[in-house]
């Protein structure tokens, strides 16, 4: 009995491919080399083309890729096509080549389309039909090669398609793609094998509750991210590993991976790798690493194959920071999110915390991408200090150790292969100056332990952690408070977590040590911000506050940041002592133009000295600033020139009317019903409920609210069956997480389904303010829901006069600097703080023929529409009218200098509408 064995396309391949590369060998042309002969067939088919094609070995230029089918194919199968695009889209190639041995085909990319488009076809190998011929034939199938690769040679040189480095490739994340496209997959095995193990289970748990506050985007579920984690993981340690091939000799031979090899087998290779050579950073195993799906894992080891075939241990050490760098963005934009440093920020910073570049000791103890540590590195080596020294004096810690692992990547320029980066994963709250630390040297793998020690610099992008975060980190922030101690009062319970680490890091910085950190703006103008200016006053000097007026610094990023410039007290603080309000002019891109133009920066926040356009710098003492904010300006104001508020004639607001936030009950298709609802109309009341639909002064309130505090039985008895059918209709729904209406709607001395009428609105301001700020009187009086502050005149108030008066270019001023600027350019403007800081000319030192003239002068503006702030101030009638009130009241301030204020004060929040990139 004999055996038939049939020739398989994978055989094929493998053929193919050994005769490409002897084809390669033999000439001098731009085809040097072939590969693919390593991939590992996954359900689904290969992650990349059969075969590859390369070209220059110093940049692992790819030139093509090439899908292989047998006979029994046809070469128009459109998934044939599909799938060959799909791999040399991820690859960054512009053309490919379908081959089903009987026919060859080349497709090429077209830039007016991006479609690949058939732009040859060789002649057909009409007599090769089965798999049985095409062993028969090889030399035919071998003389169609030679054809091709000859025709291609010819359009490689002449440049009618070009390739692509591996480098370009990476960066623009293809390939990543292709592999994270497994997420659900690795998410669904996380999960179940969590389901049956508890220990997993704790360890997924507690992972989640540790660092959910640093994971963003689409995904929601712990697992989901996890698994995105886990597979950028497992890419960083792949791509590190034949990066490390160019450095250290040994490593070719400790790590061989291949198709039997299971995760498992691969984390015991990298712990063993770690032991000679460190990056255990890099190498270290984390929650649930090893479970991974068969086809998820092949297709990772399909990418060790690619990064085999490309020989990266070759590229030249440029290329090969390049491609790190490359790796690191991907996984910040997928996994990490919108809040890495950008890198000319990361410089600006590290140039302000660094006195003396080259002995310095410095630490960034919330890495995360190592974008600030990395900057202070590239620093020190333009001083001229070598790695070995620059890298015994840069430290790097982080709590989540994935996060660990993309600042070691970040960090690993070829110049600092074979030294050991002090890198490590550790809670920047409990850091002390005792803390070890280990590392290994990457040439003799020898263990170093050494002490944490002091600093004489600590700069870090300070992580956002939402209020939901805050669990994880209580028994910390408790730390931080008997730290600081001796009755103060101290932060309340809606600060920013990242308030609490100056004073965690206060031990471990030297005297006079400079700190200078990331932080939301939040704290300008809130309540907590108060508490946090005063102790953070007690500890440290404060040099300067840095905000953006050229476009916000973090992409996609809802939080607007300040950069806090400060230095450890020797002396107790003084009340006349400066604090610069720097405000950037320009945008990160062109200060990051030249380490000239981040030089010249530097030199200007260190002076306090602005010596041309690209920022504005204002001195504001201590006791200004103190002042200032019990006259109801916040923080925020003194970015621009405020002092012409002094001595302005001002009292609270809450001395004339009552100030409360609108109506909040949280489903708003119950409570704000739409036309044709029914219900009788002894329920329904005029609301206001959006600021969009305020275009006047005076607003007549035309949406309906749903407003009944009667019993069922009362409705019942009077026989109002339309409000009864109102609540019966949403007594059966469930809110968004599924909890039915009459149990999240109730409230105490309530009916689940009751909003009261009593809030009703003379004066309303919306809570988020855009590029219009204004005051507006309902006519009649209107209810008003959560999005505006509703005020009440107390008995004897004019309102009028009031409303003009709330509505002058100064109290838009105050208006402005009592909020701060949120992401998309919002003014976040909370009833609480505008009740306790809001302040008016006061009109009770007017006499009658003064307020009438201020009423008078307002009343053009009440027959028109509200503009843009930019645009208000440049409109004739509201200029007579500031005018008017300038006069009756007095006052000495030029009405220029408050335009020029207020306009300037704006602008800075609505600079954060626009984002115009890094290109460092």
């Amino acid at each position: 009995m004999s055996l038939t064995v049939t020739y398989t396309e994978r055989a094929w391949a493998i053929d193919l491919i050994a005769h490409l590369k002897s084809l390669a060998h033999n000439s001098n042309r731009a085809i040097m080399d072939a590969g693919g002969e390593q991939s590992i067939h996954v359900d689904g088919g290969n992650l990349f083309p059969d075969v590859i094609l390369f070209g220059d070995r110093a940049t692992a230029r790819i030139l093509q890729g090439w899908e292989l089918k047998m006979p029994d194919t046809k070469i128009d199968d459109r998934d044939l096509y599909l799938n060959a695009a799909k791999k040399a889209k991820a690859l960054g190639l512009d053309s490919f080549v379908l081959w089903n041995v009987k026919c060859a085909r080349l497709y090429v990319l077209k830039t007016y389309s991006r479609q690949f488009v058939c732009e040859k076809e060789w002649p057909r190998l009409n007599h090769i039909v089965d798999r049985a011929s095409v062993r028969r034939h090889s030399e035919d199938w071998k003389e169609l090669a030679n054809t091709i690769v000859s025709d291609l040679n010819d359009l490689f040189e002449n440049g009618a398609v070009e390739g692509r480095p591996f480098v370009e490739a990476y960066r623009t994340g293809g390939i990543q793609e292709l592999i994270l496209s497994n997420v659900e997959e690795v998410a669904h095995s996380l999960r179940n094998t969590a389901d049956r193990d508890s220990s997993l289970r704790t360890k997924i748990t507690l992972w989640w509750e540790k660092h959910k506050h640093e994971y963003i985007g689409k995904y929601t579920d712990r697992y989901d991210h996890l698994a995105l984690a886990n597979l950028s993981n497992w890419i960083g340690k792949l791509l590190f590993v034949h990066v490390l091939r160019s450095q250290l000799r040994r490593v070719r031979d400790l790590v061989k991976l291949d198709a039997n090899t299971t995760p498992a087998n691969a984390l015991h290779i990298f712990l063993h790798l770690s032991k000679q050579c460190d990056f255990w950073t890099v190498f270290s195993d984390s929650v649930g690493l090893s479970i991974i799906p068969k086809k998820s894992w092949n297709q990772l080891l399909q990418f060790n194959n690619l990064l085999s075939d490309l020989r990266v241990e070759s590229i030249d050490q440029r290329q090969l920071a390049e491609i790190l760098e490359g790796a690191t963005r991907t996984v910040v934009r997928k996994v990490r999110g919108q809040y890495a440093t950008p890198p000319a920020l990361a410089k600006l910073m590290a140039a302000l915390a660094l006195r003396n570049i080259a002995q310095d000791r410095s630490l960034d103890p919330c890495c995360g991408t190592g974008t600030i540590t990395r900057a202070m590195l590239e620093l020190k080596q333009k001083a001229g200090v070598s790695p070995q020294e620059a890298a015994s004096t840069v430290f790097a810690g982080d709590l989540d150790p994935f996060a660990v692992q993309i600042a070691t990547l970040s960090m690993v320029t070829p110049a600092f292969m074979n030294i050991p980066l002090r890198v490590f994963c550790k809670d920047a709250f409990n850091l002390s100056t005792d803390t070890e630390l280990y590392f290994i040297d990457p040439t003799g793998g020898n263990n170093l332990g050494e002490r944490l020690g002091s600093f004489n610099s600590i700069a870090s992008n300070l992580p956002f952690i939402s209020q939901q975060g805050r669990t994880y980190h209580t028994d910390s922030i408790e730390k931080v408070r008997e730290l600081v101690g001796n009755g103060r009062r101290f932060l309340s319970g809606r600060s920013d977590i990242s308030a609490y680490f100056p004073f965690a890091l206060h031990s471990i910085l030297n005297e006079d040590g400079r700190l200078v950190i990331i932080i939301s703006n939040a704290w300008l103008s809130t309540d907590w911000g108060n508490t946090f200016f005063e102790l953070i006053s007690q500890y440290y000097r404060v040099r300067s506050i840095i905000t953006s007026g050229a476009g916000r610094w973090f992409q996609n990023s809802k939080v607007v940041a300040n950069v806090l410039f400060l230095e450890k007290r020797s002396i107790a603080p003084a009340s006349n002592e400066d604090i610069d309000f720097i405000v950037l002019n320009r945008p990160l891109c062109e200060i990051a133009d030249s380490s000239h133009a981040i030089e010249v920066a530097r030199a200007q926040i260190e002076t306090g000295c602005a010596h041309d356009d690209s920022m504005t710098i204002r001195a504001v003492s201590r006791r200004k600033v103190i002042r200032s904010n019990a006259r109801g300006l916040s923080r925020n104001a003194h970015f621009v020139d405020c002092d012409w508020t002094e001595g302005l004639p001002q009292t609270r607001l809450s001395q004339f009317c009552r100030i409360n936030r609108g109506e909040r009950r949280g489903w708003d298709k119950m409570f704000y019903p739409a036309k044709g609802h029914g219900i009788e109309s002894d329920y329904i009341r005029p609301v206001l409920k959006s600021p969009s639909t305020i275009q006047q002064y005076s607003v007549t309130a035309l949406d309906e609210a749903f407003c009944c505090s009667l019993s069922i039985e009362e409705l019942e008895e009077r026989g109002h069956l339309g409000a009864l059918r109102w609540i019966r209709h949403f007594e059966k729904e469930k809110n968004n997480v599924g909890h039915p209406l009459p149990s999240v709607l109730r409230k105490s001395g309530m009916w689940w389904y009751e909003m009261r009428s009593d809030g009703m609105a003379d004066l309303v301001i919306p809570i988020n303010f855009g590029e219009r700020l204004f005051v507006a009187h309902t006519k009649p009086r209107a209810f008003v829901n959560q999005r505006f502050t509703r005020l009440n005149c107390l008995p004897g108030v004019d309102i009028e006069l009031l409303m003009a008066l709330l509505n002058s270019a100064i109290s838009m001023f105050y208006i402005e600097g009592v909020g701060f600027g949120r992401g998309l350019g919002a003014l976040d403007l909370s009833t609480g703080r505008f009740k306790a800081l809001m302040h008016v000319l006061d009109p009770r030192v007017l006499d009658c023929s003064q307020k009438c003239a201020i009423k008078e002068a307002f009343r053009p503006l009440l027959s028109r529409e509200i503009y843009k702030v930019v645009d208000e101030l440049q409109s004739r009638d509201r200029q007579l009218f500031d005018n008017a009130v300038i006069s009756a009241f007095g006052l000495s301030v030029d009405r220029e200098r408050i335009y020029s204020s207020l306009k300037r004060l704006v602008a800075i929040r609505l600079a954060a509408t626009e984002y115009f990139g890094d290109t460092t």
